[in-house]
């Protein structure tokens, strides 16, 4: 990863894009850097920003669109919004998404593979194929899912933040609704949930760049509005400042680039190898498959 700061990035194991086995990432600073806790945010946030660029630049629907079956809603537009959010939470805390779910699974850190997969409705996926690409989910993440519904997700995630609550669990639940300086003030709002100070909203507001869908013709708004829209890209005004400030050589700009497409690519080959689930499968994993002891019963 090119960040000024790091001096080698790696994974240690092997990952299980279905069951979400845990691989261990390691970063060696340079010698001229103190570690600290900001510096940590700042290369985590740099490379996760990054990694949702190629889903939005659309550099793999050539092949996997006409593959996803259903609808699929993009978050292009919304990048920003996700990035801001998650790297302010902890891995135990709890994130519940929208339709346009596929920038924060992806920032959350479910594997990229997984997820095209899941769109393939193969049952390599994330959800085994049967969620398709608005109801992403993945328990080892604690990312619980997108929803076909606007503020559909607002009752699971008070189910989630009241069971922490009644365990005494000092964690967040981070719910995200709706069509559509965030980090700084998600980091306020998180530092004040976890000092007791109770729920708090925040407005974000963002520009959907493209279609309510992937087949929508888009009659509603002229193309002026949306040209305007696309000045506001958060990712080209991130890169834009860091680049007058010195932050962003251009060779690490295309080396960022190269390696973030090298996992896009690697994304659509998982998901090009996958299979279709078999049919006597279809009715498993409705129900839980475990005994239900008597105790549960009660």
């Amino acid at each position: 990863m090119e960040h000024e700061a790091v001096a080698e990035a790696g994974v240690i194991g092997i990952p299980d894009p279905v069951d979400g086995e845990v691989v261990k990432a390691f970063v060696a600073l340079k010698t001229e850097w103190e570690p600290s806790e900001v510096l940590r945010l700042d290369i985590i946030g740099f490379a996760r920003g990054a990694s949702a660029r190629p889903w939005r630049r659309g550099n793999w629907t050539s092949t996997s669109l006409p593959k996803i079956r259903g609808f699929m809603h993009v978050c292009i537009g919304d990048q920003a919004v996700a990035a801001g959010v998650l790297v302010t939470l902890e891995p135990e805390d709890a994130v519940v998404a929208t339709n346009r779910e596929h920038g924060h699974a992806l920032l959350r850190g479910v594997a990229a593979g997984a997820i095209l997969a899941e769109m393939y409705g193969f049952e390599q996926g994330c959800c085994r194929g049967r969620s398709g690409s608005m109801h992403l989910f993945d328990a080892a993440t604690r990312f619980f899912g997108g929803n076909a519904i606007v503020a559909g997700g607002l009752p699971l995630a008070i189910g989630l933040a009241l069971a922490d609550k009644m365990a005494g669990r000092s964690r967040v639940t981070a719910c995200f609704f709706g069509e559509g300086a965030v980090e700084e003030a998600t980091r306020r709002a998180v530092a004040a949930v976890r000092a007791g100070a109770g729920p708090h909203f925040l407005e974000l507001r963002t520009y959907r760049f493209r279609a309510h869908s992937m087949i929508d013709p888009v009659r509603y708004r002229e193309k002026a509005e949306v040209a305007q829209g696309l000045e506001r890209d958060p990712i080209d005004l991130l890169r834009a400042a860091l680049e007058a400030a010195g932050e962003l050589p251009e060779r690490m700009w295309a080396d960022l680039q190269a390696s973030v497409d090298t996992e896009v690519q690697a994304a659509v080959d998982f998901a090009e190898a996958g299979t279709a689930q078999p049919v006597e499968n279809l009715t498993r994993h409705v129900y839980t498959e475990r005994d239900v002891t008597e105790q549960e019963r009660s």
